[in-house]
């Protein structure tokens, strides 16, 4: 798998039921608002340099009231601030729905097989400990704790990056 995200490799491993290799590689990568086409190009870059059946994802952070906004371009937000700045930015929502989005691709040699997985919620307000990247802030569907939190605690739950690999299994079976 093509990520330098060491909790992406474990979670996609334990989905599998078996372990995955993790590669780290600096690949420019593309802006668009579409994740599937960001993984996709990701999958392709990453099989010229290792000339191997690869893994690649991506996620967005999609929220309601800002009509989608900002969506695969959440990793800046991280950058700048993490969660506390979502936090920040979105202190005066009325409406805390949003979802995530990832988007995963398999490059098998020949072709790019794509799938994505989705996972509503909402947004807390206020940070909970756990996990990485937004999952500190994010509280899924029907739960009243933080996707970190629930990792953390290993309370069940399939996350959108499972969904994601579940679509893609099925591609294959």
């Amino acid at each position: 798998m093509v990520t330098g995200n060491k909790g992406k490799v474990v979670e996609v491993s334990r989905g599998l039921g078996k372990p995955v290799t993790q590669v780290e590689l600096h690949l420019d990568e593309v802006q668009s608002l579409d994740l599937s086409h960001i993984v996709k190009r990701k999958a392709e870059d990453a099989f010229e340099i290792l000339q191997k059946p690869l893994l690649t994802d991506d996620a967005g952070l999609f929220i309601y009231e800002w009509q989608g906004f900002p969506g695969p371009f959440v990793k800046y937000i991280e950058s700048c601030g993490g969660p506390q700045l979502m936090l920040d930015m979105t202190r005066s929502l009325t409406d805390r729905r949003a979802y995530f989005i990832c988007a995963m691709a398999y490059h098998d040699g020949q072709t790019v097989h794509v799938a994505e997985g989705r996972l509503e919620g909402r947004l807390s307000i206020e940070i909970q400990p756990g996990g990485w990247g937004f999952d500190p802030i994010f509280i899924p569907e029907g739960y009243n704790q933080t996707m970190g939190y629930l990792r953390d605690n290993k309370v069940p739950f399939t996350s959108h990056r499972n969904r994601a690999l579940d679509q893609l299994k099925k591609l294959f079976s």
